[in-house]
């Protein structure tokens, strides 16, 4: 209970710095002086600008959306380092009277929240009215369905449907091409320069264009190296077999998301398949991101692998599992930096919860512990340096790896192509998730934790980084990358809404906002997913 008081005292923090923010500056339309950005200067004035010049409307200056993230991620960065004094605390919201007091603060913060929402949303009244209805329905039958799903022989069907629906999502792409002739030609040149300036600096690669003076990836090195070296040694690939290439990586990210959601929800493949129907929709075989690589499951195919990582080696000793995630951190920034950075925060965080950091007065000595995890992204880099010297023939340029980094805080912090917040609920119930989640597990800090909630632990941590790009550029498209990472938090609202049921308690602190969540979030978000028109 005191971890989602502390909660919403931080969400209504940032909500306090939003429109203060708003109240002071008055956002507007916003331009960028291209002499303050060197690396894209006035000959970068290409489709990607003509594109904004041609929505020039949804141009904004989203600072106000960006200090509030920063604010609320401070304020629960002072909570956690408080967390020895404020576990005291417990003991004084065991009693009844302050616990439905707390109970009632926070149905009415939520409701707020809600109603927030909806007035900042693009959709009419009516039409969300209908999607909350369509949410309650579904979360019912959903109710009158588990009944069934609990059976085993039920469980396995459901499972198997949930994976002959990966493969008819993905599969078929492996054998028919994109069809863009409904694409005009300002869309054709708009997808052409998403593809030479995320995936083209490969061929550059292969044509022997060195790396930082003429080629400078914009999200990662990995992939761009393996394709340089097969162009090299094998031939040349066009666009069409880059699709491919990116279509093989979505199906194995949905694989992984899978069977992270299959562990999670303890074999529960009705809740399973809830959770996949959140991803699923966004990455099968036509979408839009096979068009914008940027927007790909290669964008963040780091995060279900680093979510299963933190439970494979739960059990392990902690130096070894520093070792270890320490060179899959370093993994994932070669293969995506902008990912690989919430990635790795959240793979940290996993071990430091498992420290006594948050119990302890000696927090340095529990930091030393972690040290192996340096040394496995330093050995992960290593590796990464000698394989491009053997693959194509010279030592790459260590500046690059700073141009990458500014490129990313300049698209995250910069305001640039900022788009106003219009309402969207997932990224704000997924906010509220995570500092939930941190300062809960910080409070109630135990030498013994279970694999599922460093899971949450990760998956929170992942999630407060992620939503930095987010909360500047709060457009639809950019839920794609949050799909996974809110699945989490709806999967235990589903196994949650389900006990409830068993235990024939649905008002309860657990079972009624897991009915809530599940209605009015996980439902209409799997409904208002847009696929490629």
């Amino acid at each position: 209970m005191l971890a989602a008081c502390l909660t919403v005292a931080i969400l209504a923090l940032g909500l306090c710095v939003l429109k203060a923010y708003d109240w002071q500056y008055h956002p507007k339309i916003i331009s960028v002086d291209p002499r303050m950005t060197p690396f894209w200067g006035p000959a970068g004035m290409n489709a990607y600008f003509m594109a904004l010049l041609a929505q020039w409307e949804q141009g904004y200056d989203s600072g106000g959306q960006r200090l509030a993230l920063r604010v609320a991620v401070a304020a629960l960065a002072v909570a956690l380092m408080f967390a020895p004094f404020l576990r005291r605390l417990h003991r004084q919201f065991d009693g009844s009277s302050r616990r439905r007091a707390a109970w009632r603060l926070i149905v009415f913060a939520a409701l707020l929240g809600y109603v927030y929402c909806v007035r900042r949303s693009e959709f009419p009244l009516w039409e969300t009215l209908c999607f909350n209805f369509v949410g309650l329905s579904v979360g019912l039958a959903f109710i009158a369905g588990s009944r069934y799903a609990r059976r085993p022989v039920v469980n396995r069907v459901v499972g198997l449907s949930l994976l002959i629906l990966v493969a008819i999502a993905d599969l078929p792409g492996l054998f028919t091409r994109l069809d863009l002739s409904r694409l005009g030609d300002f869309d054709l040149i708009f997808v052409q320069h998403h593809f030479s300036v995320v995936l083209g600096q490969a061929e550059r690669l292969a044509a022997g264009h060195r790396l930082v003076d003429l080629v400078t990836p914009r999200y990662g090195l990995l992939l761009h190296l393996l394709l340089a070296a097969y162009q090299r040694d094998v031939g040349p690939l066009t666009m069409g077999q880059i699709i491919t290439a990116l279509q093989c990586l979505q199906l194995l990210y949905l694989v992984l998301c899978v069977a992270v959601f299959a562990r999670q929800s303890r074999g529960n493949y009705l809740v399973c398949t809830l959770a996949s129907l959140l991803v699923i929709p966004w990455y099968h075989f036509f979408n839009n991101g096979l068009l914008y690589p940027n927007e790909s499951a290669w964008r963040t195919l780091g995060f279900p692998l680093a979510l299963l990582s933190i439970r494979m080696v739960e059990s392990w000793p902690l130096a070894r599992s520093s070792l270890v995630l320490g060179g899959l951190a370093g993994c994932l920034l070669l293969v995506n930096v902008e990912s690989g950075i919430p990635a790795t925060v959240g793979l940290v965080a996993s071990l430091l919860y498992r420290t006594r950091f948050f119990s302890s007065d000696q927090r340095p000595r529990e930091l030393v512990r972690m040290t192996p995890f340096l040394l496995g992204i330093c050995s992960a880099g290593l590796l990464f340096v000698v394989a491009w010297r053997l693959l194509l023939g010279y030592w790459p340029d260590p500046s690059v790896a700073r141009d990458i980094i500014a490129r990313i805080a300049f698209w995250s912090s910069s305001g640039f192509a900022g788009v106003i917040y219009r309402g969207h609920v997932m990224p704000l119930a997924l906010l509220a998730w995570s500092i939930f989640i941190l300062i809960y597990a910080a409070l109630t800090a135990s030498d013994r934790r279970s694999p599922a909630q460093s899971v949450r632990i990760g998956a929170a941590a992942i999630s407060l980084v992620w939503l930095s790009y987010y909360a500047n550029r709060p457009a639809f498209w950019n839920l794609s990358g949050f799909g996974f990472l809110y699945a989490i938090p709806a999967i235990d609202a589903a196994r949650y809404l389900l006990v409830g049921l068993r235990r024939r308690r649905l008002v309860s602190f657990s079972a009624l906002p897991a009915l809530t969540l599940t209605a009015l979030v996980t439902i209409p978000s799997v409904g208002s997913i847009e696929t490629l028109k």
